[in-house]
């Protein structure tokens, strides 16, 4: 009786310490959605969709006014459990539904993973550069840089992913 409840309070020991380090374990794989905020003042709606697989991060981004005036990227980057940190790259955009006027540019974020009760957050800056050759600006030129504001969301304002 002594050896079963033995096994029994090891049992219980190994299963809460499971689930502590999985819950540590982040995995940032979710739908993300807040604001970008220029150096000179604009503020723009962004959402990035994340898989994660291992330290490994690829989806997609919205930046946009509203869901008929945006663009969507394709991403790549990696999460570090250990500093809670994200590296974001845009690679390429794949949708651009803009004025004549407006420039796609592509971003790359550094962001912070926190978490405060129920929510969760990427926090950080960026820094973007122009993706295609118009309206004379050379592909590579800087598009500007500044904050960005993410917030853990349960629903897209666009189509969701396949991986989500």
């Amino acid at each position: 009786m002594k050896r079963f409840l033995s096994f029994k309070l090891f049992l219980l020991t190994a299963t809460f310490l499971l689930s502590y380090l999985n819950s540590y374990a982040q995995n940032v794989t979710r739908i993300w959605r807040g604001n970008f905020f220029t150096a000179d003042g604009n503020n723009y709606k962004f959402e990035v969709q994340i898989e994660q697989k291992g330290t490994k991060i690829s989806g997609v981004s919205y930046s946009y006014l509203s869901t008929v005036f945006y663009g969507k990227a394709t991403l790549t980057g990696s999460f570090s459990k250990s500093s809670q940190k994200a590296l974001v790259e845009e690679i390429k955009t794949v949708e651009v539904r803009m004025s004549d006027y407006s420039v796609p540019c592509i971003m790359k974020c550094s962001f912070v993973y926190t978490k405060s009760g129920r929510e969760e957050f990427l926090e950080g800056s960026f820094t973007s550069k122009h993706e295609k050759n118009s309206f004379g600006a050379k592909k590579g030129d800087d598009c500007g840089s500044g904050t960005v504001y993410l917030r853990r969301v349960t629903t897209s304002d666009f189509p969701v992913e396949p991986f989500l």
